[in-house]
């Protein structure tokens, strides 16, 4: 059985002049269906932030991390912010 070929964005910040909300529902208006952030030091917003607000914004759009620094993060308390997302 065939799965349809599906599309998503990497973003480490909204687009000019949007909120994290505005940006999710523009890219699942314009049929994405992921929408993914890395977890860097330097220009980029929180992605876990980024992510809640992205998830809680849309409908059908898929969020996640395209890479976490676990090395500055506890597990546990990184395991709750997921548990807290999903």
């Amino acid at each position: 059985m065939a799965k349809p070929f599906r599309f998503g964005v990497q973003k480490h910040a909204p687009f000019p002049d949007t909120t994290w909300a505005e940006t999710a529902e523009r890219i699942e208006d314009a049929g994405f269906s992921t929408m993914v952030m890395p977890d860097h030091f330097g220009d980029q917003h929180a992605p876990i932030v980024g992510l809640t607000a992205a998830a809680t914004a849309t409908t059908e759009l898929r969020v996640g991390a395209l890479v976490f620094g676990n090395d500055y993060k506890h597990p546990v308390v990184m395991a709750k912010e997921m548990a807290s997302l999903d």
